[in-house]
Order: structure tokens, then C-alpha cells, then sequence
């Protein structure tokens, strides 16, 4: 198993969704419309300017295609092309031709380009190939560096808002065919884009200032390469500008309703954050990410709400502070507790069906929508406890009910207690918090998650909406409460610089496992009659599902695991047999029925066709930060 924290670079794959209906996802990705262009050759003259008239015009027709990635704005959720577009083209030479949107064919996923007007200046270079680039510039240089292609650009460092879009001319694409001969272009695009939400009472936004927290490079002049396989990078040089601004000319703010601002940058990782400056009528506040963001082409990064204003907010209504909501009862057995609360809400989050609600009932769904939960949910009973904070948000001089703080990396803790005494407002649950399973979401953007386990199988797992980000929350609630808190999982990556477990640690966590039945998920022995999951390993049905890995529990060696990467790895993949057979051993327990194995084997056919390999699993980030690891508590 490759170490976590290598700094090795990490290529992500290009996301890509049906365009013909392309709609914004609740993910936070998007997936802009991807645009075919169809070239037809016609014979043509060109007068003394270098114009060409439309009857002996080039012609490309712009075709939507049903996967996707790209395009220029967004209007009502879907990716138009818009009246005024132009791009570069180079039909195999380095001569910059002028091609633009037909007039009558604006607002649509599909566009007729015609030449505008022929480039200056004669051929230097020649090649067997289409290459394109948006938006058009005069300035735009084409170099042939050996089997690739380069542009030279420039990026602007000054964009303008459009409402409930990119600004226009603000997402840079490019499109390469094979050969000459080939009639389609692709484009793909260059950059993504940073969703700003703000709020702000009787505060007018001039313009919004995007700068990296470690002065990293977002305009200016830039070299565009795409590789035979139609990769594409881009790279600034030293000069390059270190900040992007987004002319407002004035939007104002709504108290309640979140304006959206959306400003495209180049694929970048931002180590320590971004700072934004909004510039209001009469002053510029200056908000702060210090977490790590990645943005990555063809995907809208969005940030949570935020409220502009140089004064905190205090909550004045505590009314619902402790209200008590069953969000689902069980139809089967003794009825499992899962307690969903948040932490850094304020009371103009609390009303029905606001935010407060809707990011608990998206943490439910989360929990469940993985297996062996999602097939058992009929066991559980859910709850939704209201907590009103002071402040919202976490962080340094930030008041909130549970105390939620930051520790070292991505550790993150509060006031388990509390979050007992509130929980204990739902009739039945036990003071001691017997088999109570607590998630609180945390009303904050940090990458982070940490699980408190207890000896009485009670949890209280800590997880933060990570980077505004739907699917990374639904990550770290399965890893945290799914995997730790329910399961009582033991992490199954390691760092390099732990080395061998110690021995004290080793009979610490073989103590916990046998006391009180943590850790079924790992072993401190390699021996095939030994192994915890012996019956798995000799069963034919789970024939190169399950094997034995050396690293876990933090790790290099002396503790193994039974497959490569899963959840408890590296977040995403889905849970292991052998994880599975532990939650699923639980949910019996708890719910009155009792563990069967047979039983187990018979409900796991259904995981067992859908995984054929432990290569399905998704390889591991050379730039993955694990979540922190749990803390047992007796």
C-alpha cells in the first residue's frame, strides 16, 4: 500500500454527464455541455480587408452531444452557447482564424460557427490536425511542441458578473481533431469554477478579489498543451498575476436569500485556502478559507452561504432550540437509535424545511444510502434535535452550543455531553447513552472528521459540510458514523513514519476487540487459521474479494486488513466483506434478531455481484489526508 501522504501528483479524470438536458447537481459538480463542431469545407475568397462574405463563408455547425462537459455560460441550469462567441481556430497551420456564433442561433446547446474573418500573416508551421481555442483573441500563438500542441494565451485577471453564470468569455475551452480531415471538434474545458453564496443586509457588492493563501498563479500570460490523447494542462509563468476580480458593478445582497457569484479559475490546488475580498459601497471585508481546496477542470467548486457583514450575528430566538423531530420510525425489530444534530446554526436556520432540516435530512439519507445500511434502514429510528448557536460557523471567537473546535490536522471535537443531554430529549433514550448514535453535522467548510466511540456503543461522530461539498460530506459520514461510530471500525490506512504498531498499542486495541467487539476489521496476525475473517478467506464466494493487506489502525506493519482500499481507507469505494459482516452483525444485535452467518452470506450475494475484484475499488490519491482516527472512550 502507497503511504497517504506522498506528495506524488495525481491526475483526475475527466467528469462527464448527459448534455442534453444538463442540469446543475446537488453534488456541486457540474458538468458543462460538451460541444462537437462539424466543419464543412467550401471554397472562399477573401477581399482586401480579410473579410469573407456569407455566401462563400466556412462553416462549422455546433452539436450538442449526449456526453458532456463544456461550455460558455449557464442560463437557467443548462450550457448555452450565446450570440458574440468566437473562438480561435488553426485548420493545420499556425494562421489564427476568426470563427463566431451565426446570429439567430444564440441561446441554444447548439450553434452555427462561421469565419469572420482569415488570419494575418502566413504559415510557419503546418500539422494534420484542428486545433481550437475559446474565447478568440488576435494574440493567440500556436507552437507544435513534438506529438503535442501549444497555445499561448493570455488569461485576463478581471472577469464581469453575469447573473447565475461564468462571466462571459471567462471559461477558456479547447478542441483538437486527429487529422485535418476530421470534421468534429471537441471542446473540453480548461478551467472550473469557484460558486461564491453571500447574504448581506442593505449591502450593495462591487467586486469580489479571489487571491491564493500561498500566492499561487491565476492569470496573466499562460501556455495551453494538449497531448496526442487529448489531455490538456495549463501553466503560468513567473510573472503570472496573483488574483482574479469579479466587476460586480453594484448586485446587491438579500438578508435571507443567498446571491450566487461565480468566478472561473484555472485548475489549481490551493494548500492553505483562499482569502476573499468583497468590496461593499463603503469598506472590503476579507473572508478566509485556510483548509485545502482543489479545483479541478469541468467542475463548480461552491462554497457555503456566507453573510457579508463587519459585524457577527448573534442569535435572538432560542424558541427552537432543543425541538425534537422523528424523521423516520422503524418497521422492523427493536428500532436502532441514529440522533442527527448540527452545530454553528443559528435561529434563521431553524425554520421548517430551512437549512438546518435540510442539512440533517441530507446527513440521513447519506448514512443510508450505502450498504448493509441502505438494505437494514427499516431497523432504525432517526431523530432530528434542533441546537441553536450564538454564532454560526466554527472557528476562533465563534460561540456555538456544542463548542465545536479544530485540532491538530483533520481532527474536530465538542461537548459530547451536550450533545447527550440533547439527544436525551427524545423520549426513551437512555442518560447513559446506551447504543445512541449521534451525528453532528458541523456548519463549516473544513476537510475534517473525527468519531468519539464509546465502550457502551455510543458514538458521537463530528462531520463538517467539507468544502460545500455534498458528496465529500456523504464520505466522511460513512467513514466517521457508519464505519467507526455503528461499525466500530478500525481505520484501515497507515502512515509510513508509524512503522511497526507498538506493543502496548497493539494489546490496547486487541483488549477493546475483545471486550466490547471494536476492530473487527483489522487483525495483529497474518496467519490463515488465525485471522478474523478465516471463514470469508476459505468461502469460494469471496475468491479474490477478500485477501490479506499488510498497514491499518494508523500502521505500516503488524496490523493487516482484507483489501487493498475502501472506506475505511481512503473514504469512497464502499465498505469491504468483512466491514460489511461486522455492521451487518451489529444491526442484528441491536435490533433484537441475533447474528447468523449463514444469514450474513445469504444478504451479501447482493454486494458480491456488484463486486467482482478488489480492483473495483478506486485507486487511492497520492494526495490524500485521512480523516483523523477515532477516539475510544470507556
Amino acid at each position: 500500500m502507497t503511504d497517504l501522504r506522498d506528495g506524488t501528483n495525481y491526475i483526475e479524470p475527466i467528469y462527464i454527464i448527459n448534455s442534453v438536458n444538463t442540469k446543475i447537481m446537488r453534488k456541486i459538480y457540474i458538468a458543462f455541455a460538451l460541444l462537437s463542431v462539424l466543419f464543412y469545407a467550401t471554397s472562399c475568397e477573401k477581399n482586401e480587408y480579410g473579410q469573407l462574405t456569407n455566401d462563400d463563408a466556412q462553416i462549422f455547425t455546433a452539436l450538442s452531444e449526449t456526453d458532456v462537459e463544456t461550455k460558455t455560460v449557464l442560463s437557467s441550469n443548462l450550457v448555452l452557447w450565446e450570440e458574440g462567441d468566437e473562438v480561435s481556430l488553426f485548420n493545420g497551420s499556425d494562421i489564427n482564424d476568426l470563427y463566431g456564433v451565426k446570429a439567430g442561433t444564440s441561446g441554444k446547446t447548439t450553434a452555427t460557427l462561421v469565419r469572420k474573418q482569415i488570419g494575418s500573416g502566413d504559415a510557419t508551421v503546418s500539422f494534420d490536425a484542428n486545433v481550437a481555442y475559446y474565447p478568440y483573441s488576435s494574440k493567440i500563438k500556436y507552437a507544435k511542441e513534438g506529438t503535442s500542441h501549444s497555445l499561448n494565451v493570455t488569461i485576463p485577471s478581471e472577469q464581469h458578473y453575469l447573473p447565475k453564470s461564468f462571466a462571459r468569455y471567462a471559461m477558456p475551452m479547447v478542441a483538437v481533431t486527429g487529422s485535418k480531415a476530421e470534421s468534429e471538434l471537441k471542446f473540453k474545458n480548461l478551467f472550473g469554477v469557484l460558486k461564491l453564496q453571500l447574504t448581506g443586509s442593505k449591502m450593495t457588492v462591487k467586486s469580489i478579489t479571489i487571491k491564493g493563501n500561498s500566492k499561487e498563479k491565476l492569470s496573466g500570460d499562460a501556455t495551453v498543451a494538449i497531448n496526442p490523447n487529448g489531455y490538456t494542462t495549463v501553466s503560468f509563468g513567473s510573472e503570472g498575476g496573483e488574483e482574479v476580480k469579479l466587476v460586480c458593478n453594484d448586485v446587491k445582497l438579500n438578508e435571507t436569500t443567498p446571491t450566487e457569484f461565480y468566478i472561473s479559475l484555472p485548475p489549481t490546488i490551493f494548500r492553505n485556502g483562499i482569502t476573499v475580498y468583497v468590496e461593499t459601497a463603503d469598506r472590503t471585508i476579507k473572508m478566509s478559507t485556510k483548509e485545502m481546496l482543489i479545483f479541478k477542470k469541468s467542475k463548480i467548486k461552491s462554497l457555503d452561504a456566507r453573510a457579508v457583514t463587519p459585524d457577527r450575528y448573534e442569535s435572538q430566538d432560542y424558541s427552537k432550540d432543543g425541538e425534537v423531530t422523528v424523521l423516520q420510525k422503524k418497521t422492523v425489530g427493536n428500532g436502532i437509535t441514529l440522533v442527527l444534530m448540527g452545530d454553528g446554526f443559528i435561529d434563521k436556520d431553524m425554520g421548517e424545511g430551512g437549512k438546518y432540516e435540510q442539512r440533517m435530512r441530507s446527513a440521513m439519507e447519506h448514512f443510508f444510502s450505502i450498504e448493509p445500511y441502505k438494505s437494514f434502514r427499516n431497523r432504525f429510528n432517526v431523530y432530528m434535535v434542533k441546537a441553536v448557536s450564538k454564532n454560526e460557523g466554527i472557528g476562533s471567537g465563534i460561540e456555538t452550543v456544542f463548542s465545536t473546535k479544530y485540532g491538530e490536522g483533520t481532527h474536530v471535537g465538542g461537548d459530547d455531553n451536550l450533545c447527550l443531554q440533547y439527544a436525551c430529549n427524545i423520549p426513551g433514550v437512555p442518560a447513559s447513552g446506551y447504543r445512541v448514535h449521534i451525528i453532528v453535522a458541523v456548519n463549516d467548510t473544513k476537510y475534517a472528521g473525527t468519531c468519539y466511540m464509546y465502550s457502551n456503543d455510543m458514538c458521537v461522530g463530528y462531520c463538517p459540510y467539507t468544502n460545500g461539498d455534498d458528496e465529500q460530506y456523504a464520505q466522511i459520514i460513512h467513514h466517521e458514523v457508519g464505519g467507526h461510530g455503528f461499525g466500530k471500525l478500525a481505520d484501515e490506512y497507515y502512515y509510513t513514519e508509524n512503522g511497526t504498531i507498538p506493543e502496548k498499542t497493539k494489546v490496547e486495541h486487541i483488549n477493546w476487540a475483545t471486550k466490547y467487539g471494536f476492530n473487527r476489521n483489522v487483525d495483529f496476525t497474518k496467519d490463515l487459521t488465525l485471522i478474523k475473517w478465516k471463514s470469508l478467506l476459505e468461502n469460494p464466494d469471496y475468491s479474490g474479494l477478500v485477501g490479506i493487506y499488510e498497514g491499518g489502525a494508523t500502521y505500516k506493519s503488524g496490523v493487516w486488513r482484507s483489501t487493498y482500499t475502501s472506506i475505511m481507507v481512503n473514504n469512497v469505494g464502499g465498505f469491504n466483506a468483512v466491514s460489511r459482516q461486522a455492521i451487518y452483525r451489529r444491526i442484528m444485535e441491536f435490533s433484537g434478531e441475533g447474528y447468523s452467518e449463514q444469514k450474513f452470506l445469504e444478504y451479501d450475494v447482493i454486494n458480491r455481484s456488484k463486486t467482482k475484484s478488489p480492483a473495483v475499488y478506486k485507486e487511492i490519491d497520492k494526495n490524500f489526508v485521512p480523516l483523523a482516527p477515532p477516539v475510544f472512550v470507556r
